[in-house]
């Protein structure tokens, strides 16, 4: 694996919490953890919410699948943002087994027009890399809301791709799978 591509997700997400946390609540609790009391008023308080806000939608903008670019470029805005609150970065690198994206897109065709959408592959289930044969795979989208047994009443899934909460617990695969769905896409 090339040096630039080992995955730091464990050490992103570690700087991500304390990025997405402001410098001023750290000094509270650090402070509270010698006293027997955390004000956790002056706390909420302190929260700013607009750049919470900024940074959520900046990191959420792109993939940041481990070993990806979008990790890497994820990987330096936490350590650039938090060296600008005054934190020393370190980073230690590790080697993992990561998956490796060349395209990943959707194409949807409505009303005589094709759209094409940028899309970001879920997380392998375990070694299944959920590969996409390279036709693709075709079929109706059927929006089907979290996959409860109500959302799915009266839809016609055989063959169909279904579009899903993102949100929609255990029993998504075993649903859509014995209905026929021959794809999921999140949203």
């Amino acid at each position: 694996m090339a040096k630039g591509a080992k995955s730091r997700a464990i050490a992103a997400l570690a700087a991500l919490a304390v990025l997405l946390t402001p410098t001023t609540l750290m000094t509270t609790c650090w402070q509270a953890a010698s006293s027997s009391e955390i004000d956790y008023k002056s706390i909420v308080k302190s929260i700013d919410y607009d750049a919470m806000r900024k940074h959520i939608e900046y990191l959420s903008s792109f993939s940041r699948f481990p070993g990806s670019k979008g990790a890497e470029r994820a990987l330096e805005y936490v350590a650039e943002e938090l060296r600008k609150a005054g934190v020393e970065v370190r980073k230690e690198p590790f080697e993992a087994t990561t998956l490796t994206v060349y395209e990943c897109k959707l194409r949807i065709s409505y009303g005589g027009e094709a759209y094409n959408i940028e899309a970001h592959p879920l997380y392998p289930n375990g070694v299944e890399t959920c590969t996409t044969p390279p036709e693709g795979i075709t079929g109706r989208l059927v929006y089907v809301g979290r996959v409860s047994l109500e959302d799915l009443r009266g839809k016609d899934l055989n063959g169909a791709i279904a579009l899903a909460e993102f949100d929609s617990g255990k029993l998504w695969a075993d649903r859509l799978v014995s209905l026929g769905a021959k794809g999921v896409v999140f949203i």
